[in-house]
């Protein structure tokens, strides 16, 4: 007898385990410094209410780029040519120029419209936050395969 098999289900269930394990790992310690010596004092000139949705973007594209690294990690980790592509001087980095860029423009484009960032912030200031964003993704991608990798080879 045929079954019927819930891919939606199930597909629903291994995004939240990854984002759950995202969250788990993520590390806030750096994040919380990097706002504090870095973004903080570029925004010292907002008002408190201003300051917090701009805040919040951040720590959500951090943790939605670590989140994109972390399930970039799984299909690294089964990719036969691994040792090659760790060993070149660009690293993970170099890999999300080549494969995940426009997964991070995008993912930068959808949380800026979702915190109204061009609205709140004054155009001069969107384009430092623009900037520290664009600088952003890709370190946190790169965080996020380091720890996905790491977690999978505990595993083994």
């Amino acid at each position: 007898m045929a079954r019927v098999i819930p891919f939606e289900r199930l597909r629903a269930a291994r995004e939240e385990r990854l984002r759950q394990e995202a969250l788990e790992g993520f590390p806030w310690y750096r994040m919380d410094r990097f706002m504090d010596k870095v973004m903080i004092p570029t925004l010292v000139y907002l008002p408190e209410e201003r300051q917090i949705p701009v805040c919040e973007a951040l720590y959500r594209l951090a943790y939605e780029s670590f989140l994109l690294g972390l399930t970039a990690s799984q299909s690294i980790f089964h990719d036969r040519r691994l040792p090659r592509i760790a060993s070149r001087p660009l690293g993970w980095v170099g890999i999300y120029d080549e494969a995940y860029e426009p997964r991070g423009k995008a993912l930068i484009q959808s949380i800026a419209d979702e915190f109204s960032l061009s609205v709140i912030l004054a155009d001069w200031a969107v384009e430092s936050v623009w900037i520290a964003m664009e600088a952003m993704v890709p370190e946190w991608f790169s965080l996020g395969v380091h720890h996905g990798l790491s977690q999978r080879l505990e595993k083994r």
